[in-house]
């Protein structure tokens, strides 16, 4: 929760720009998520899964953008390879013992704000590259499957999942919010098109993606997640940052 209030905050200081409209773009972004959590402690890829979504971007003045988000994706987990005290089956890494796994669709909405360290006016071939930071905040969808793998892979059964329990489930459901930040590079490659290349951490307030909460010495912590990918945006006619100002603010 704190690192969701730290994030947040960074929302609010990327935020006090007077403005005026500019431009809109819309596109697409695709690239990979991670999961990390109750089964994943210590690696920020150790497993990594496609991605998708579309992206709808007004940019106020060249160093200052709002972004709206839709994606979807898969995190996967499991204790195969974890050390001794992180199982949620009790068994020793490397043996024939069956272990636990997740996989789990989600379905995020976001919204940020993007920050250009350079001036940066889409389309503009005078402003061609630019890195820039992001922040924001949204929600998330999730239903995970939990299962129970035995005989190295070949049985798998359907497990009951982990936070079942007397009092365990009363504040269990499938959407969780979530703080975002991260960082990026963008580039235009005509007057029309703009590409991009950016990486961002998810964290959510819930501890039940993996379906293994109150199971793990962690479990007073809550899953996160990460993005990584490329974004391809398409600017429309009548927002040019130019002809309407004629510099740039900053």
């Amino acid at each position: 929760m704190t690192r969701t209030i730290i994030l947040l905050l960074f929302t609010l200081l990327l935020m006090p720009v007077v403005v005026s409209a500019q431009t809109f773009e819309t596109g697409l972004w695709g690239g990979v998520s991670s999961y990390n959590g109750d089964l994943n402690r210590n690696n920020l890829y150790d497993e990594v899964n496609p991605a998708a979504g579309v992206l709808f971007r007004y940019s106020f003045n060249q160093r200052l953008s709002a972004r709206m988000t839709l994606s979807i994706s898969v995190l996967k987990g499991d204790d195969l390879d974890m050390e001794p005290g992180y199982h949620v089956i009790d068994r020793d890494p490397g043996s024939d013992e069956p272990w636990y796994e997740f996989e789990t669709d989600i379905h995020e909405f976001s919204l940020q704000a993007e920050f250009n360290i350079l001036p940066f006016e889409p389309g503009e071939m005078a402003t061609r590259i630019s890195p820039y930071v992001f922040a924001g905040g949204g929600g998330v969808y999730f239903y995970p499957t939990p299962w129970r793998v035995a005989d190295g892979g070949d049985d798998r059964q359907p497990a009951a999942g982990r936070h079942w329990g007397a009092g365990e489930d009363d504040d269990y459901n499938n959407f969780a919010l979530l703080g975002l930040g991260g960082l990026g590079v963008k580039v235009n490659l005509s007057p029309r098109l703009s590409a991009g290349l950016e990486w961002g951490l998810r964290i959510t307030n819930s501890d039940y993606m993996d379906e293994v909460s109150q199971k793990s010495p962690y479990s007073d912590e809550t899953d996160w997640y990460s993005f990584g990918g490329f974004t391809l945006t398409y600017r429309f006619d009548g927002f040019s940052l130019r002809r309407r100002q004629g510099h740039c603010p900053f």
